[in-house]
């Protein structure tokens, strides 16, 4: 087991925490666009008991918003991954956090957290395209948004 816990700042548009309401998360094998079932831990087109998870507060009053994920990267095979926060209405800023694994272990990671205005702007990718074009589809979103175009 190689557990890593995905953290994720839960905030309004004033800065505030947000303690209360569900946040669920994604995990998109991005070589096929399989999607993660949490029920039997195992990447699917179709077919999921559980397509999502929730996100769990880490401490309410000392990390007021922070909430975490955490995936066993060794059930991970090699190669690129999204965990998806889609926008809700418990959601003011949607995240999302690319990764990368190999032999078991995570390589890297880039995270972003964009508000719905900006990140619903980026071009969903047919099933037909490369997940390269739609991870550099997400990471200029990233880019232009933080102003490094």
């Amino acid at each position: 087991m190689n557990n890593k816990i995905f953290t994720y700042d839960h905030y309004d548009t004033s800065g505030v925490p947000i303690t209360s309401g569900t946040i669920y998360v994604k995990l998109i094998r991005l070589s096929d666009l399989f999607i993660f079932d949490w029920f039997d831990n195992t990447f699917k087109s179709s077919g999921w008991s559980n397509i999502t998870t929730t996100m769990s507060n880490i401490d309410t009053t000392n990390l007021p918003g922070k909430k975490k994920v955490t995936i066993d990267i060794s059930l991970l095979s090699n190669g690129l991954y999204e965990l998806d926060i889609p926008h809700s209405t418990d959601v003011v800023f949607g995240g999302s956090c690319i990764f990368e694994v190999y032999n078991g272990n995570l390589l890297g990671e880039v995270t972003s957290n964009i508000p719905s205005s900006v990140w619903d702007t980026v071009p969903t990718a047919p099933i037909t395209n490369s997940y390269g074009d739609i991870v550099k589809s997400k990471l200029l979103t990233i880019k232009k948004f933080i102003g490094l175009k």
